[in-house]
């Protein structure tokens, strides 16, 4: 279109792909641009009237956000190509190592440079390493470039040069980015100030003296658990309830109506497949549905998102209006967890990515995130993995910590002295035959015959 938004035209109307992320040479002769054309996201390049469309990445991997240098020598974009074994070994009884290359784990996002002449890329080189790192945008001199790294509950700014040193961190460990911009001359960056009133402001409810605890836990009775409503701690409970009519707002279903699980007793067993010191029995923790059926359709899909060494999931919404006004069509193929995909097409590798999905959809993990509601990663125990064992997948997790550590919180709902009988060190080790090192992560408080643990306890 043109620089006062006249003359808008569809460059890609004739392809029934997907294509976004557009980028335009600096001497305006070409555009390149992500497209799923192939099944794949490749970079294609096009004039700027849309035609001698041509795929520039032709290969197996997914390549996308393209990014020109400004003097339109080079092209920065994210690939998965490091790591991404072409063909893996593994049975449902033996998973391949979590995290190598041997186990097909293409989840990895890493920056690559490649030169461009005006009509192909080549000699691409990886200059990011740090596992998910995406949305590059060039510096004004082109000597480095700035993009997002993104963590289990953060995603920090970062900043890679193109001599090969290390890439450096721009903002602290708790920020949130999504993209970042250059300016033509400010040699530090900052933020706006914000007006903007809460999303939600916590009510805790006092407990009575005479009980202990600190605060109460609340009802939900317009949540539905079978076989009755759930009840979570009051320090959440707010929360909770605007995160809900926010995606029922974005996305026109109400999901979180009802819950599959939500506070459990104190006093409450597991077998492997959940925690005894579960977040859960704080009050602080949600499990939503494994699937949301409306009619006849599934609206609920999932992407898998590795961090690290560790499997994350986004948990999309298919938007009720299918006409732009809610959600946003998907940048990442959904994650088929069908038992055909996990028996038989990937064995021992937990399903294998599907076609792209189309549509408008609303990213209820992102949501809740913003709502300070976290997703945990799935299990990959040598007795529960996600990978064989679907309990272990953890899509549907979401807890609230807000800061505070698993006995913090248990503190903040039980009296003292119920909470140094239920679990009180010896007996969660020895009867209970859990790990001392995850009851120690947990904080609770240790004996004296725990002493090779206080070793790891950091001063206070």
């Amino acid at each position: 279109m043109d620089a006062d938004g006249a003359n808008l035209k569809n460059l890609t109307a004739d392809s029934a792909a997907y294509n976004f992320a557009p980028a335009w040479a600096p001497d305006g002769k070409t555009i390149v641009y992500t497209s799923w054309e192939t099944g794949n996201k490749q970079l294609f390049a096009m004039t700027p009237e849309g035609a001698a469309r041509t795929n520039l990445s032709n290969n197996r991997f997914h390549d996308e956000q393209p990014a020109f240098a400004p003097d339109g020598k080079q092209i920065a974009f994210v690939s998965n190509r490091e790591g991404c074994a072409e063909s893996v070994t593994a049975t449902l009884d033996e998973p391949a190592l979590q995290g190598s290359v041997a186990s097909g784990n293409c989840q990895r996002r890493d920056i690559f440079v490649a030169a461009w002449d005006g009509a192909k890329i080549a000699a691409p080189r990886q200059i990011t390493f740090l596992g998910r790192d995406v949305k590059p945008t060039w510096a004004p001199d082109g000597k480095q470039i700035a993009f997002i790294a993104a963590r289990p509950a953060q995603q920090p700014l970062y900043l890679a040069a193109l001599d090969d040193a290390p890439a450096r961190s721009l903002s602290d460990a708790t920020a949130w980015f999504d993209s970042a911009v250059w300016a033509a001359r400010a040699p530090a960056f900052g933020f706006a100030p914000t007006t903007e009133p809460p999303l939600f402001i916590e009510k805790p409810i006092p407990s009575n003296p005479a009980e202990g605890s600190k605060y109460d836990f609340v009802g939900m009775k317009d949540v539905y658990l079978a076989p009755s409503w759930g009840i979570l701690s009051s320090t959440v409970s707010e929360s909770f309830r605007a995160l809900r009519q926010r995606v029922k707002a974005e996305s026109g279903i109400d999901f979180l109506d009802t819950l599959s699980d939500m506070t459990r007793l104190i006093s409450s067993r597991c077998d492997n497949t959940c925690d005894d010191l579960s977040w859960h029995k704080s009050g602080r923790a949600v499990d939503t549905l494994l699937s949301k059926v409306v009619g006849d359709q599934e609206k609920l899909l999932l992407v898998r998102q590795d961090v690290g060494a560790e499997v994350y999931w986004q948990v999309y919404l298919r938007a009720a209006k299918q006409d732009g006004s809610m959600g946003a069509p998907l940048t990442e193929a959904p994650w088929d967890l069908s038992y055909r995909a996990r028996a038989t097409l990937a064995p021992g590798q937990g399903g294998v990515e599907a076609p792209i999905a189309k549509g408008y959809w609303v990213n209820f993990t992102e949501l809740a995130r913003i709502y300070g509601w976290a997703r945990i990663s799935s299990h990959d125990d040598l007795d529960f993995d996600w990978r064989n064992n679907r309990e272990a997948i953890e899509f549907w997790h979401f807890q609230k910590e807000d800061g505070l550590n698993w006995w913090q919180a248990m503190q903040e709902t039980y009296p003292p002295a119920t909470l140094a009988k239920t679990f009180e060190w010896g007996n969660i080790v020895n009867a209970w035959a859990k790990e001392p090192s995850r009851v120690y992560l947990k904080d609770v408080p240790l004996p004296p015959s725990a002493w090779k643990w206080f070793a790891l306890t950091p001063e206070r």
